[in-house]
């Protein structure tokens, strides 16, 4: 008889890898249905870090910067053997099951019973973004299994004060960082939150203080790797690109069309014809492919300009920015994600243009085209959205139970946490920027449904009890 620990394994390895089969026999002809608008970025610098050895960009031969190299390091080996999506697909998959696994085991570290533990696979065995994203060349799902590590290592060094496990857990999440930066600057919270963890321990000050300084300089280090190659390079002291590009072509006009009613994809279209930083970019990204002769901008100083001058609309406007990045977070802490769905099934739907609308107007908006576009969809938009909610309301369930669990573990439950649903928030938040999230709140709903089944138990025993007594 397998143990259940191996058959929820099991299930979720069947789950992931059948619906990027299913998705597959339904579109046989289309790998693009495993794709996403991202996953060129990705791809390009993988085939010349595979043919030429370089992490440099496809079209302008330049050292890379837009991308970080954790991903495409990744699908080197399916570019050598000719095709992507067959050989990164089932790696996803066992990777998946990997993260739930380390999952498992985080939830038998903190709550000390194998039935919690498995409370806490089985939520991610389920989880929507999880299976959903095995299906896709993009890198939520090594992040996950990566970030999954780390976390359980460190609130396993919490515990038994070893440096070894400090240490992997240092190693995993600046791995997490090359893959998606993120987690950059996760070092120095978790670093914060030791320095005060070690002020209140009684005994062993010296020695959990060297861990501490061990641990913030291994991460440091690791991640500052990246910023001197960038520097010595090409001029760019940064650890990635994307930081710039999110503010200047994302952030700025959905401000922007807050401010003035303006069609944000009109805006964003304009600034691809008029923009010159914006049109560097895409040259860079998209092509044409180019000798180096015909490249008419340095891609390091546009990197720097886009984040200086994105900034500066956040500075401007800060206060409709913070309420449109709360408005943002709750798009991606509840958003379904039901229309990445629809693309790996072939059957993407043109929503309306986005302006910085309201988060329930953006409900709204999904159901109406759900009903008049593609109504066979709206099941599947409401159970993705039963399921994110229940997910996040025994998070909520197991966060006001008290967990079993203190000081620097608490700590890290909850400022990890509450790190990615701020970062992760935004003005173009969605259910996608949900996933990295997703390991810790899979932890604590495993929690809470564990006091819900309890609750649940004790009711129908009061019942069982007073029917007997009645009868007697």
């Amino acid at each position: 008889m397998k143990s259940p620990l191996l058959r929820i394994l099991i299930f979720a390895f069947v789950l992931r890898l059948g619906l990027s089969i299913l998705a597959w026999m339904l579109n046989p002809q289309d790998p693009s249905i495993f794709h996403a608008a991202d996953t060129d970025s990705y791809v390009r610098p993988a085939v010349e870090l595979a043919t030429t050895g370089k992490f440099n960009g496809y079209y302008d031969g330049l050292p890379e910067l837009f991308r970080t190299p954790g991903y495409p390091l990744f699908l080197v080996p399916s570019v050598w053997l000719g095709n992507i999506e067959a050989v990164t697909i089932p790696l996803q998959a066992l990777l998946s099951c990997l993260t739930g696994y380390y999952i498992y085991r985080t939830g038998l570290l903190l709550f000390k019973q194998e039935r919690i533990a498995l409370f806490c696979l089985g939520i991610y065995a389920l989880e929507p973004l999880s299976i959903l994203f095995v299906s896709k060349i993009l890198t939520e799902t090594l992040f996950s299994t990566i970030f999954s590590i780390f976390f359980y290592y460190f609130l396993k060094y919490v515990e038994t004060k070893k440096f070894r496990d400090l240490f992997i857990a240092a190693i995993t999440l600046v791995a997490s960082a090359y893959v998606r930066p993120i987690s950059y600057y996760l070092p120095i919270l978790i670093s914060l939150g030791m320095a005060f963890w070690v002020v209140w321990q009684e005994s062993d000050k010296k020695r959990l203080l060297l861990h501490t300084g061990g641990f913030f300089l291994v991460s440091i280090s690791l991640l500052g790797v990246w910023n001197l190659r960038n520097q010595l390079v090409i001029g760019y002291s940064g650890f990635s690109g994307v930081n710039g590009v999110n503010l200047y072509y994302w952030t700025a006009p959905a401000i922007e069309a807050n401010k003035t009613g303006k069609n944000f994809d009109a805006i964003q279209d304009e600034m691809e014809v008029q923009d010159p930083k914006v049109m560097c970019f895409n040259q860079s990204l998209y092509g044409p492919k180019m000798a180096p002769e015909q490249i008419t901008c340095k891609k390091s100083e546009v990197f720097k300009e886009m984040e200086k001058e994105g900034a500066q609309v956040i500075k401007d406007n800060f206060p409709r920015y913070t309420l449109m990045h709360i408005d943002g977070i709750l798009r991606t802490l509840l958003g379904p994600a039901v229309s990445d769905y629809q693309s790996l099934f072939g059957k993407p739907i043109d929503f309306p243009t986005r302006t910085g609308t309201t988060f329930q107007d953006g409900i709204f908006l999904h159901l109406q085209n759900m009903v008049t576009k593609a109504p066979e969809l709206l099941s599947m938009y409401l159970l993705l959205g039963i399921l994110s909610a229940s997910f996040i309301v025994l998070t909520i369930v197991g966060l006001a139970g008290r967990m079993p669990i203190g000081g620097l573990q608490l700590f890290t439950v909850l400022s990890v946490g509450a790190y990615f649903v701020v970062v992760g928030g935004g003005t173009v938040g969605q259910g996608r920027y949900r996933h990295p999230l997703m390991p810790i709140i899979c932890v604590v709903a495993g929690y809470g449904l564990s006091l819900v089944v309890d609750k649940f138990q004790q009711r129908r025993q009061l019942k069982t009890d007073s029917s007997e007594s009645n009868s007697n």
